[in-house]
């Protein structure tokens, strides 16, 4: 199989939604949806999604929605760490009770905590000490990273690369990341060679974690001057991620 390389990718990100001239480095969202050539072996997407508490604003022109593409609205911290972990969770403000208890795909979760921060491989705590760290009804309240496992990766070695790539994450923002990696087909004793959607939910806070609870505003990801530069590491990250798994498994793709 010819190698894909990562210069064969188109790694920038888009920019859309409104600008203000006052702040341009904080108001304009950041598209992190691409225009990926990065085929090999099924590794077909690498999605950021942004996650925001309140309603896309209206459009005074045209009286529509002014949406943008990678934000998912009216998001809750909790209901979605507790999807992604497949259990139960409450959330302390509203005393809502969200319970994915029944959901079995879970095959893996990864908490990887700066020094000092062990309070937040509590899921419960962790999820509603987001949720209140902000307070403006259009906060962005988290991010998360969406991608597969390419087929022909073993689960194991996939759970071992997902793990490495957390830790990096972790030290290059300086926050909690949890990494929930999900197999539909984890009790199937002869699951597909292709196909299979093993796949891995990394969840991203958008402040640093302390020992105290959560600490600044972490805004590489918001500022348009360094965004660029921090998704294309990302991709490029995994990239190697990806490659390093199937060299240890005795082959050698390039992504």
């Amino acid at each position: 199989m010819s190698a894909l390389r990562a210069s064969q990718c188109n790694l920038a990100p888009r920019f859309a939604g409104v600008y203000n001239s006052k702040l341009p480095h904080l108001t304009r969202e950041i598209d992190f949806q691409y225009d990926s050539a990065m085929t090999a072996r099924n590794l077909t997407y690498f999605k950021i999604n942004t996650w925001r508490r309140g309603a896309p604003t209206i459009n005074k022109s045209t009286g529509g929605l002014r949406k943008t593409k990678g934000v998912v609205y009216n998001k809750s911290v909790v209901a979605s760490l507790a999807y992604r972990g497949c259990c139960k969770l409450i959330d302390a403000i509203s005393g809502t009770v969200h319970n994915y208890g029944s959901k079995n795909h879970l095959l893996a979760e990864i908490f990887a905590t700066p020094k000092g921060c062990g309070w937040s491989k509590d899921r419960q705590r962790l999820a509603n000490v987001m949720e209140a760290a902000e307070n403006r009804n259009d906060s962005r309240i988290g991010r998360e990273i969406v991608t597969v496992c390419p087929d022909g990766m073993k689960p194991n070695t996939f759970i071992s690369e997902v793990t490495a790539y957390t830790h990096w994450l972790q030290k290059r923002y300086r926050t909690t990341i949890v990494a929930d990696i999900h197999d539909p087909h984890k009790d199937n004793p002869n699951p597909p060679k292709t196909g299979r959607n093993l796949h891995v939910h990394i969840t991203v806070p958008t402040r640093e974690v302390t020992p105290q609870g959560m600490g600044v505003k972490l805004r590489e990801l918001d500022d348009l001057n360094y965004s660029r530069h921090e998704v294309n590491d990302m991709r490029r990250e995994w990239a190697l991620a990806m490659e390093r798994g199937f060299k240890q498994q005795g082959e050698n793709i390039e992504f």
